[in-house]
């Protein structure tokens, strides 16, 4: 796979999926636990992307955000 040019294996590369690997797994987390980690739902969000948790999560955000400012 060709990213910025480089070549898979190179140091450059690596570093940066490591890092957004270890950001999807993070972003799956917090999914996971806004949820109270279902067993369920625990392949459902592994399979997830990056894209998809985001979104999950700020409509979550956005939807309790709505309801906290409707009840006060």
């Amino acid at each position: 796979m060709l990213l910025l040019g480089w070549r898979e294996g190179s140091g450059a590369t690596e570093g940066i999926c490591c890092d957004l690997k270890a950001e999807l797994s993070g972003l799956r987390n917090t999914v996971l636990g806004v949820l109270d980690y279902p067993a369920e739902l625990v392949p459902v969000v592994n399979r997830l992307s990056f894209a998809q948790c985001a979104y999950l999560l700020s409509v979550y955000r956005l939807e309790t955000l709505r309801f906290v400012c409707n009840v006060i």
